[in-house]
């Protein structure tokens, strides 16, 4: 009979740390479908104990995934300096091992030498109070190896090159890649509790955030207390140091593109309202168009989610309107967008490029494979992935710099009209923005003789 789940807050803070460790352990296995025996060979666990885990947490919840307070806590159990020694030398070791390997392996060893076994909770809190120390003189003799990173679902779509960027920085440097990703659902709650799980270790040199949203509050303020921190193309204004791509020129180009071909009312499926990128790629879109004199019709934008389905489903509204107010040509806000645009064009029997051209934003990898293949604007992900580490590890190497002279970066921000602005002593964080290019492929029209109909009744070929 299954047990009632005891409550998060019958648990000691002790208990609680334990609990999510090992959740964070087996969280793939209990989500993603990842084996058990996966899991305990990336994490060094023995399978038992991570089959063992998942049990309690199916019967009892995250709680269940903590030690009960032994009945021995407080009796004396004094341990020789060698045993503890032995301990911290354990701690030491890469890569990290769970206090019940280390526990096993003291045990055995105490016995051998003839000491009296410690406890598990003895163990414990001897590494739990080696590891403050370790961090701080760890950072200044070189021994925090472990860069965190913080990405959205591994199923998003520019994921992969971002990581390949990101690998070839790490490749020949000393440090180690600890990787979380969270999934879709309450990306805000996940986030604040991945980063707080991640920093409790207190063995991360320094923090990559991809796309955090308002978890980036909370790095915000770890980067003010000190902690190295980067942010690659967040969708929130950032005063922290920050990779991103030149949203607003990428759109210009790619709305300057379809007037160059003829076309002047050209649509635009703009993304989510409360995300800066779909504020700055409206701006490019808006600005391309006032400058050639075309004033933009609002019946002609429209707010998707970034997704598939909307660009269908907003596509299909535009394919619906009279002809003479249909738009020549859609600019989509993202490569997924453009995809649902097509779909609608094939239910609609709209040809693109002939009727109606198209062109996306990002330049995911089935672009160049849809048909017909999608004109794009390809955002430098392999190169953001790469400048973020390079510019995280230049501020690892400055902190154990200054460590080193007994010295600790300050980090205080002021903030004057949305702008940051420090003194001289304290420059301002980095701002990298890398350029955007297009790739001209059959969506746009560009190597088709299309007749597009002005507003003047003539007629333009492209």
């Amino acid at each position: 009979m299954t047990e009632q789940p005891v409550p998060l807050a019958a648990l000691s803070k002790d208990q609680r740390t334990q609990a999510y460790t090992r959740f964070t352990i087996i969280r793939s296995a209990l989500e993603d479908g990842v084996s058990q025996a996966h899991v305990a060979r990336i994490h060094n666990v023995p399978a038992s104990t991570v089959q063992r885990w998942v049990k309690r947490y199916r019967e009892k919840g995250i709680a269940g995934l903590a030690d009960e307070e032994r009945s021995d806590k407080g009796t004396s159990r004094r341990l020789p300096p060698d045993a503890i020694t032995l301990v911290e030398e354990l701690v030491l070791q890469t890569p990290p091992r769970s206090v019940a390997a280390i526990h096993r392996q003291v045990t055995a060893i105490a016995r051998e030498q003839g000491w009296n076994p410690p406890s598990y909770a003895r163990v414990r809190q001897i590494m739990q109070s080696f590891v403050p120390s370790i961090t701080a003189s760890g950072l200044a003799g070189g021994r925090n190896r472990l860069i965190g990173m913080l990405i959205p679902s591994l199923t998003w779509p520019l994921i992969p090159d971002l990581l390949r960027g990101i690998a070839d920085a790490i490749e020949n440097t000393p440090y180690e890649l600890v990787l979380y990703s969270v999934k879709d659902e309450d990306l805000e709650r996940d986030r604040s509790e991945v980063i707080s799980r991640l920093l409790a270790t207190q063995l991360t040199a320094g923090l990559l955030a991809v796309f955090p949203a308002r978890a980036s509050q909370q790095l915000t303020r770890l980067y003010q207390q000190g902690f190295p921190v980067v942010i690659i193309d967040d969708q929130l204004e950032q005063t922290t140091p920050w990779v991103g791509t030149d949203n607003t020129a990428g759109a210009y180009m790619a709305v300057r593109h379809l007037i160059k071909l003829g076309h002047r009312r050209i649509a635009h499926i703009q993304g989510p309202n409360e995300y800066l990128a779909s504020h700055d790629r409206y701006n490019g879109y808006r600005q391309a168009l006032l400058d050639e004199g075309i004033t933009p019709d609002p019946e002609l934008v429209l707010e998707g989610d970034f997704m598939p389905p909307t660009g269908r489903s907003c596509a299909k509204k535009l394919f619906e309107l009279p002809l003479e107010k249909r738009p020549t040509a859609i600019f989509a806000a993202t490569d997924q967008m453009a995809y649902g645009v097509l779909s609608a064009a094939e239910e609609h029997g709209i040809s693109i490029p002939q009727d109606i051209a198209l062109v996306g934003f990002d330049d995911d990898a089935p672009s160049a494979h849809v048909r017909p293949a999608l004109t794009t604007i390809r955002q430098p992900v392999y190169e953001m992935g790469k400048s973020g580490m390079e510019l995280l590890l230049s501020m690892v190497s400055s902190q154990q710099r200054l460590t080193q002279e007994g010295r600790y970066p300050a980090r205080t921000w002021h903030t004057t009209g949305g702008e940051g602005t420090r003194d001289a002593q304290h420059p301002l964080p980095t701002r990298i923005l890398l350029p955007t290019s297009l790739v001209v492929r059959e969506s746009c029209g560009a190597n088709y003789q299309i007749t597009i109909s002005t507003s003047s009744g003539e007629d333009v070929l492209s």
